[in-house]
């Protein structure tokens, strides 16, 4: 991993979800030699930041709205061969990895990663290594590595998340200060600085975006 943590590595971000987006910039943003330079929210806007930008990793959701995710995979790969191209997805099923890898997909993160996670897959893929599935499927393999089930987003929900974290946690998607929450919860601050922190620790992030962002991405909010 040495390697590539001494390199200076371009990430083109792709999701239909601009909190995701900005949650993933704010991720990678704690990693020096990651940088994010571009966007995209459709598989169009995608192919024409690939095509531009030339980036050494593009992180691709597979719901767009405008095309299937593992045939905007081969337009990029068609634009920006070089690029080592994540899907990063809810969708843990054979069939999807053995697509993926098959499309040209570096490799294969569920949305249930926790951040330091993704971090650890982009670094991989650079050098051409292999995590293991849940976090990764690297390039490889004839046979497919069959994905765990992960849980439904209501069990998740309940199994992840108390009743007042997850009115926390909505509370925090509304954009509420602390101060707001201290007023509609009834509590004091410091009881508000108390659960926000407790929620992030849950959650293995560090912010209130990182946080939202996370949460969409696990079901936990809509």
């Amino acid at each position: 991993m040495s390697v590539a943590e001494d390199r200076h590595i371009c990430v083109l971000v792709v999701d239909d979800h601009p909190m995701v987006r900005e949650g993933l910039r704010s991720m990678l943003s704690t990693a020096a030699n990651l940088h994010v330079v571009g966007e995209a929210g459709t598989a169009h806007e995608a192919v024409l930041q690939a095509k531009a930008l030339q980036p050494d990793v593009v992180l691709l959701d597979l719901q767009l709205p405008d095309m299937d995710g593992l045939t905007a995979l081969q337009q990029i790969k068609a634009v920006a061969p070089t690029a080592r191209i994540l899907i990063v997805t809810m969708h843990d099923h054979a069939a999807y990895i053995s697509q993926a890898a098959t499309a040209g997909a570096a490799g294969y993160v569920l949305k249930g990663a926790r951040h330091h996670e993704l971090l650890v897959a982009i670094q991989t893929v650079v050098v051409g290594g292999t995590v293991t599935v849940p976090f990764l499927l690297g390039q490889v393999q004839e046979h497919v590595v069959k994905a765990p089930k992960t849980s439904s987003p209501s069990t998740c929900r309940a199994a992840l998340l108390s009743p007042i974290e997850t009115e926390l946690l909505g509370l925090l998607a509304e954009g509420l200060s602390n101060k707001d929450i201290s007023v509609h919860m009834h509590w004091s601050l410091s009881t508000v600085k108390k659960y926000v922190q407790r929620l992030f620790d849950t959650l293995g992030v560090f912010d209130r975006t990182q946080a939202v962002a996370v949460a969409i991405r696990r079901g936990l909010i809509e």
